[in-house]
């Protein structure tokens, strides 16, 4: 295996699709939301408001279905690319490979908050398929590690240039 990293500041988007993947229902008359998958109210039909209201009647809004939240932010972010060799491969989307890459993941963000002397959860990490070929074959992955304070406080940029000191081919 082979790696390699850079550093920038960039918009980093974090999405959450629910569990499994089913999104939420949203109305959008109360802004109640509800996972799809294990919903705690039918939003689809008249319910109470997620807030007190001067209104006695419940809310029976228009609900939007299997929605997916998110938000964008700028900060600071270190990108590592990973290149594995035969027999090795990290295929997207394998259940294997997800359980692979979270636990390089969170390994990779509990030891540089460790490195940096931080606080645990300054410092995420999270991974992707490359946009290559090999990325599609299994062979490439990235793992990007991003401060989580909005703006970015230069956490994550300090890895990028302790990794290049660190970095030592691997034996044959």
């Amino acid at each position: 295996m082979t790696a390699s990293g850079r550093f920038r500041r960039e918009h980093l988007l974090v999405s959450n699709s629910g569990p499994d993947g089913e999104g939420y229902h949203y109305c959008t008359g109360c802004g109640r939301i509800e996972s799809a998958k294990e919903p705690e109210m039918n939003l689809f039909q008249a319910h109470p408001r997620p807030f007190l209201s001067d209104e006695d009647e419940p809310c029976s809004g228009f609900t939007a279905s299997r929605i997916v939240l998110g938000t964008d932010f700028v900060t600071d972010i270190s990108l590592f690319a990973l290149r594995l060799e035969a027999p090795f491969s990290l295929r997207p989307g394998n259940a294997e490979t997800n359980t692979a890459l979270r636990t390089i993941c969170e390994a990779v963000a509990k030891a540089a908050c460790r490195m940096l002397e931080i606080e645990s959860g300054e410092i995420l990490a999270e991974y992707r398929p490359s946009f290559t070929l090999g990325g599609a074959a299994g062979s490439e992955v990235e793992v990007f590690i991003y401060d989580t304070l909005s703006g970015g406080a230069g956490f994550s940029t300090q890895l990028a240039t302790r990794a290049c000191a660190y970095r030592k081919p691997y034996p044959s």
